[in-house]
């Protein structure tokens, strides 16, 4: 959870970096030129490999869940927190024309992850 609330609290403190990097995700950039420089840097620096690795943990010490491979259940995560932190930042109008707050979405999304990935038994 801990990797999550860092990923908002970078969405919060740097929002025009974070819908930059929206543009540039949800955009053709394969003639930018620094394109290569980005593909390396991830490889590299993966944030997927250390939700992993926390997740591997969490199924060793028995509080996560074993029967979703730690590789695709961090995927999910990443891809979920992405999509609500997506919504927050381009949907801001739909939000106060439905008297929601954004914090109170994030404080859901997170108790649902939490649940999702909780061992039951």
């Amino acid at each position: 959870m801990e990797i999550g609330k860092a990923y908002v609290d970078f969405v919060k403190k740097h929002s025009n970096y974070y819908k930059a990097m929206i543009y540039f995700e949800n955009n053709d950039c394969s003639a930018v030129p620094f394109r290569g420089i980005r593909e390396n840097y991830l490889k590299e620096n993966n944030p997927l490999k250390y939700s992993e690795q926390t997740i591997i943990q969490g199924i060793a010490d028995g509080s996560i869940r074993s029967d979703i491979p730690p590789i695709i259940m961090a995927q999910i995560l990443w891809a979920q927190m992405t999509g609500v932190l997506q919504f927050i930042a381009t949907k801001q109008k739909i939000l106060e024309f439905s008297g929601v707050k954004a914090e109170d979405i994030l404080i859901s999304q997170y108790e649902i992850a939490k649940n999702g990935i909780m061992n039951k038994d």
